[in-house]
């Protein structure tokens, strides 16, 4: 994992270790193409990696980033699930963060209404740029944070954890991207393992300390070089 991609998830995600009301978090690394097309370049993965963390019992914090995409490669289309027991139109997207000059994705919502080439339908649809122009798409090294809550209620991690409706013969999934300018300027769609990560603990709140010390060091390095 490249150095400035760990100094820019514990800079976003830091706050999250302090919270008191932080109640868990789950994981989705994206490390295999599903669709017959071109993967990415790099052996190591998850090439892109979806995190839901719950802040309060109101909000949650979305995180993307891209650890192991290399080059011009980018996420043209990111793909999530979301309880089919709730109106996925009351989530509200805000307080944007990103690592990057990359433009933020248009935002759709709709019941099993996004498809994935070649698996099923998807509640959210994070639309970037298109590849081709290096300052506007969301790839190598960048990450995204965004605040959600829910109109009228509660919301959790847990609301997230759903897969795909079946549709296309692959999957169900849990999430899904399409990654483009894969070798040979191909592209490919590629989906995740799931996981659940353990709640902050103390060791973990030190830890991230210790990297956020370290990491703004580092930064201040660059900037003055």
């Amino acid at each position: 994992m490249k150095l400035k991609t760990i100094i820019a998830s514990t800079l976003i995600t830091a706050p999250l270790w302090f919270a008191p009301d932080v109640r868990g978090a789950l994981s989705f690394g994206l490390n295999s193409e599903f669709s017959g097309g071109t993967a990415p370049a790099s052996a190591i993965r998850p090439w892109t990696e979806v995190t839901f963390t719950s802040l309060s019992p109101s909000s949650v914090q979305l995180t993307v980033r891209n650890p192991n995409l290399t080059g011009a490669e980018n996420v043209h289309g990111l793909y999530l699930n979301f309880n089919d027991s709730r109106a996925v139109g009351n989530l509200v997207f805000s307080s944007p963060i990103r690592t990057g000059s990359f433009d933020l994705p248009t935002i759709n919502l709709g019941m099993n209404a996004y498809k994935a080439d070649g698996d099923g339908r998807y509640d959210i649809f994070l639309d970037f740029a298109a590849g081709g122009n290096l300052s506007k798409t969301f790839g190598d090294d960048e990450v995204l944070a965004y605040t959600l809550s829910f109109t009228g209620g509660s919301l959790a991690e847990s609301d997230f954890n759903f897969l795909s409706q079946p549709a296309g013969g692959k999957g169900p999934f849990y999430a899904a991207a399409h990654i483009q300018n894969t070798p040979g300027g191909s592209s490919g769609w590629i989906c995740p393992n799931f996981s659940v990560v353990p709640e902050p603990s103390t060791l973990g709140a030190v830890l991230t300390c210790s990297l956020l010390f370290v990491g703004f060091g580092f930064l201040r390095r660059a900037k003055t070089a």
